[in-house]
């Protein structure tokens, strides 16, 4: 059973934040570089949706915070987004 916690970092303050975190801490790192290389090929718009993927990650989890699942996000669904790809 899951219970429904707020934004994703104020609450794992436990020893598997680090490792939780990295798999989307180094994809966003990779999805600011291309940025550089695709920015004259998309609108604006596209551009701040890719600029802006994986900002907000909520979070559900357990009581002992054992098991996490996302459960929203917002995704630019863009094909050349690391994040999304």
């Amino acid at each position: 059973n899951f219970t429904k916690k707020g934004a994703s970092f104020y609450y794992l303050l436990n020893k598997n934040i680090n490792f939780y975190m990295d798999k989307y801490t180094n994809k966003k790192k990779k999805n600011q570089e291309i940025i550089k290389y695709i920015a004259k090929h998309l609108s604006e718009d596209n551009l701040n949706l890719i600029y802006n993927c994986g900002s907000y990650l909520e979070m559900i989890t357990d009581q002992s915070i054992e098991t996490k699942k996302l459960h929203k996000a917002n995704f630019c669904k863009n094909r050349f987004c690391p994040i999304c790809a």
